[in-house]
């Protein structure tokens, strides 16, 4: 049990970065879009809207694909391990591959 706890936690820690960075991005956005409509803003009205607007565009796209990889790396863990190169059949059908050929009868 520990062993599994042990090989889970870099798994989400990776993924919890991850979406903390997307969040920061997205507040960020957030900050310089306000800023800019409250008139605060300490930079450039033009600024303002490509940093708050690329923020934002960059932490709605790397939230997706955070998402996307998180699922995707969680599906493949949860899959049972793939059978080796030529022992897969056998222990599958409980019988031996020349057993299943059609002409053999003896099986």
């Amino acid at each position: 049990m520990e062993k599994q706890n042990r090989n889970r936690r870099p798994f989400f820690s990776r993924f919890a970065l991850r979406g903390l960075l997307c969040a920061y991005a997205l507040y960020m956005g957030y900050t310089f879009l306000k800023e800019h409509f409250l008139g605060t803003a300490t930079v450039q009205p033009l600024l303002s809207w490509l940093f708050g607007l690329g923020f934002l565009a960059f932490g709605m796209v790397y939230g997706i694909f955070t998402w996307r990889a998180y699922k995707t790396a969680r599906d493949a863990a949860s899959l049972p391990p793939a059978p080796e190169e030529g022992r897969g059949s056998e222990e599958e059908t409980g019988s031996s591959p020349e057993a299943e050929e059609p002409g053999n009868e003896d099986a």
